[in-house]
Formats: structure tokens, sequence, C-alpha cells
């Protein structure tokens, strides 16, 4: 299964960067808080 296997790979990788977005979105919000 080449596309089904793709599609998982396409799924993870999605999945990493939107993990990765929030972490960056709360280390940002973490840092404005210290800040103000």
């Amino acid at each position: 299964g080449g596309r089904a296997g793709r599609r998982a790979i396409t799924e993870a990788r999605g999945e990493a960067a939107r993990e990765r977005l929030a972490e960056r979105r709360a280390r940002r919000a973490r840092e404005r808080g210290e800040a103000e």
C-alpha cells in the first residue's frame, strides 16, 4: 500500500508540525508573561 503508507507519513508529519507550533506558541506566551 504505497498510498496508505504515504498518507500515514503525511499525517504524522502534520501532527509533529502542529505540536511544534503549539510548543513555540506556549513558549512565546510564557516569555511575554514574564516580560510583562
